[in-house]
């Protein structure tokens, strides 16, 4: 099946984020969870489900935002990744997509991870690298809500003040992938109305005026010659897997 095939129809109305996520599938593909599991910034569970292609359920997922209910998830919770609540060495695993970059207090995020992480436990997460904000005025950054910028060098102190060893990074989504998504993503934010295009097409009557078959079959050969199927040097997100000691 064509990676895409998880994201279009339904997010058809937003296609820069269907960009950016599947080229991420690629990303966490070869990943094998050691349970117990837990994921920071799930959501509902709706984007994690396409995303992630794990044989076996995560334990908990957790989100600022109020828990939905998916297969991929045992168990999601309304936490704050500043306080999580759990015990002391809980996981064996924690992941985390596209999230800390958003956690204002990330430094601490980052020791409540060292905290519930058993030893030998891995913390895989995906973040942009300073590389992305220079392709990003500061009207979308502020749309995005990017807080943090952090280089794999600022990322590995980070992690070992937190007895956290930098076992491997990878780098994803490079320029010509980027400059894409920007485009999309201006398209999809454009203000009608007082109100952003895809929100129109994805929740108002007019959003039933389009055909959506035609335009996911459109999409679906445009994306597919910019997804990012693989790791580059000059990529823009980082893909990191710490070990604890």
């Amino acid at each position: 099946m064509n990676i895409l095939d998880r994201f279009l129809p339904d997010l058809w109305y937003s296609p820069s984020d269907v960009l950016l996520r599947a080229s991420e599938v690629f990303i966490w593909q070869k990943i094998k969870l050691d349970s117990p599991s837990l994921d920071i910034g799930c959501g509902d569970g709706d984007i994690s489900r396409r995303i992630f292609s794990f044989s076996a359920p995560i334990n908990v997922g957790i989100d600022l935002q109020k828990p939905g209910s998916s297969a991929l998830y045992r168990q999601i919770l309304q936490a704050d990744a500043t306080k999580l609540p759990f015990n002391n060495s809980s996981f064996n695993t924690v992941i985390s997509n596209s999230t800390f970059e958003h956690i204002l207090a990330d430094v601490k995020a980052v020791s409540e991870v060292a905290r519930v992480l058993k030893p030998g436990g891995k913390f895989y997460l995906t973040v942009p690298t300073p590389r992305l904000r220079p392709f990003l005025t500061d009207p979308i950054n502020t749309r995005v809500a990017h807080l943090h910028y952090r280089s794999t060098s600022n990322w590995k102190n980070l992690l070992a003040k937190n007895n956290l060893v930098l076992a491997n990074v990878g780098y994803y989504f490079p320029p010509e992938s980027v400059l894409i998504w920007i485009k999309l993503f201006k398209l999809a934010t454009a203000k009608v109305y007082h109100r952003e295009l895809w929100s129109y097409l994805k929740d108002s009557p007019y959003g039933k005026l389009f055909p959506v078959s035609f335009i996911s079959q459109v999409l679906k050969i445009y994306l597919s010659r910019y997804i990012a199927t693989g790791f580059s040097e000059d990529g823009t997100w980082q893909f990191i897997i710490a070990v604890k000691k």
